[in-house]
């Protein structure tokens, strides 16, 4: 949620609120979770509105939809000065035609309600598209017409392939699966419920594999008992 000297910042803390009202949704919106997210507030903004976000938002998918896009718009944003000189047309069709090179493989297909993936082979190559990057030629648009057609299904690609190389995306489930878990990772139906919540969150919002999100997961699990066995060496005097 950024640091507390950014706190005044406009477009600082509407980013809070919006992470903050994702975060509800992506963590299960549990009263423990909610009591995670308003303490994190509290520790990084002096703004008492995300505490009350955090503890009454009736958060929604759209909420974490809404971030998406906030976060594809950065990538988005910070990938264009890459591309130095090159036409906007010309740019946009090289992306088009990259995703459109597919060969076939196996995919990760999430099943609804779960959070667990099947594998399916799918997809035929598109040698066409391929070429079509080295053989344009500049005249009447001729490059753009050897591109593949655009689909919904190949911009949703276009967009996962940036947003699982994002820091943000990695920060926010990692986030996400902590607050789902807190104080409640004795209670193995509730830790399998939130595991799928957030798996379901990470593979269909956001495009990360289901080997990128046990990862995190299992990072999680692991912060959760060295804490539990820092407070059975060291004590906590100060209570919980």
């Amino acid at each position: 949620m950024g640091s507390w000297d950014s706190a005044y910042e406009d477009d600082a803390m509407d980013t809070r609120k919006l992470y903050c009202k994702a975060l509800v949704h992506a963590s299960g919106g549990s009263r423990l979770a909610r009591d995670w997210i308003a303490g994190c507030a509290a520790l990084t903004s002096p703004d008492p509105s995300l505490i009350y976000t955090a503890l009454q938002h009736a958060a929604t998918e759209a909420d974490v939809e809404e971030l998406r896009e906030h976060i594809l718009g950065r990538l988005l944003a910070q990938e264009s000065p890459r591309r130095g000189g090159r036409s906007g047309g010309s740019c946009d069709n090289e992306v088009r035609t990259s995703f459109g090179m597919y060969e076939e493989s196996e995919r990760e297909v999430v099943v609804p309600g779960t959070g667990n993936v099947a594998v399916k082979r799918a997809v035929a190559p598109n040698c066409a598209g391929q070429s079509s990057i080295h053989e344009r030629d500049g005249k009447d648009g001729a490059s753009e017409a050897t591109s593949p057609p655009i689909t919904s299904e190949g911009i949703r690609d276009a967009e996962h392939y940036l947003l699982q190389r994002s820091r943000e995306v990695r920060c926010f489930m990692y986030d996400a699966m902590t607050a789902s878990l807190f104080h409640s990772n004795n209670d193995l139906r509730t830790v399998e419920a939130a595991r799928r919540h957030t798996f379901w969150i990470g593979l269909t919002q956001f495009g990360l594999s289901f080997d990128e999100l046990t990862a995190l997961w299992r990072l999680v699990e692991a912060e959760l008992l060295l804490k539990k066995e820092k407070i059975k060496v060291l004590g906590q005097p100060w209570g919980e």
